[in-house]
């Protein structure tokens, strides 16, 4: 496959992920023409006889299918089944659309059933692109979201990493206390983010209990801004996105994958923290870490580190860690 036909692919599914976040919304704020959309989808090409029972059944019993997701997301203007069915997919395989065969007795009409409140909560949050979209598009998604922090400590430039969220209607800029600390001597030069945007932001409040600082933004900022979450078990797919130095290379934004792999008590902090097989270094600390849908469950911290052995033969442990996302939730409301 070549680059360009699969950038075209791309576009194409980008475009009718687009569709199909835009109608589903539409079934709750605009029922009528949500309806009128779904008839002139079913009566493309030749009359459907069953076209307002298959409706009736998707406004009163959010009984779905693939035709009728066909027909939403095509309206009566084409037909792109290798589309359509990708998305359609990937619904299935995050819950938002469930088997139901057998719910009609058998009837061929609808063989799937909406999870409504799954549904509601990523059009609320602006998280159902992810859903349909490669994980590769979070960078994309979130550049206006993710940005390196540059500060001087003494003489001394360091970087760390920083992030918005959006929490109770405003966006608030999150980092790791240890980042821009004012009574460590740290001086924050620039807050600008993956998309070329320079921040402008509040006092900075740092947090008495945790390695987390805060701070509002001020003016606008463009893109969506995460969503906090506390959906997360062990062996889930995680994503951290970060500012570390990378030897020889310039200062990229850096994305990981990998996976939760615990939830444990730090003794000295005497707080949670999650356990993540991802790769967090020095100045990606202060990065968020995501889902697979793209909410935001945590943010990266220094490494946990020690030593085990005997004096002639000692062994370094080394693991990635991050604090959870209800301590941010706790620091942006104590601050």
């Amino acid at each position: 496959m070549t680059t360009v036909y699969a950038s075209e692919i791309e576009n194409d599914l980008m475009k009718y992920a687009i569709l199909a976040q835009r109608w589903f919304g539409l079934r709750h704020s605009d029922p009528t023409a949500f309806e009128d959309r779904l008839r002139a989808g079913l009566n493309f090409g030749g009359g459907d006889g069953y076209a307002d029972k298959k409706i009736d059944f998707a406004r009163n019993l959010s009984f779905f299918s693939l035709e009728l997701f066909q027909a939403m997301i095509c309206g009566g203007e084409a037909y792109r089944p290798a589309y359509v069915t990708i998305l359609w997919q990937r619904l299935v395989s995050s819950g938002i659309v469930i088997p139901a065969w057998g719910a009609l007795k058998g009837s061929p009409l609808a063989d799937h059933q909406i999870d409504e409140k799954q549904l509601i909560g990523h059009l609320v949050d602006r998280t159902f692109l992810n859903l349909l979209l490669p994980p590769a598009r979070l960078l994309d998604r979130y550049q206006s979201a993710v940005a390196a922090v540059d500060v001087l400590k003494g003489d001394d430039p360091f970087r760390g990493t920083g992030f918005l969220v959006r929490h109770n209607g405003r966006s608030v800029f999150v980092t790791c206390k240890h980042n821009v600390d004012p009574a460590e001597g740290i001086e924050i030069k620039s807050v600008e983010t993956a998309a070329g945007d320079r921040l402008k932001l509040g006092a900075m409040r740092v947090s008495k209990q945790y390695d987390i600082a805060v701070a509002h933004l001020l003016g606008d900022s463009h893109g969506p801004h995460f969503a906090l979450s506390d959906r997360v078990e062990v062996f889930d797919e995680v994503f951290t996105l970060g500012y570390p130095y990378v030897p020889r290379a310039e200062p990229v934004l850096l994305g990981h994958r990998g996976e939760m792999n615990a939830r444990t008590n730090l003794y000295a902090e005497k707080c949670p923290a999650l356990i993540i097989s991802n790769l967090v270094s020095p100045g990606g600390s202060g990065g968020p870490v995501l889902s697979r849908d793209g909410h935001c469950i945590g943010m990266t911290i220094n490494w946990l580190e020690g030593q085990w052995g005997t004096p002639n033969s000692l062994e370094k442990m080394r693991f990635s860690a991050a604090l959870p996302s209800e301590l941010i939730r706790e620091a942006i409301e104590t601050q």
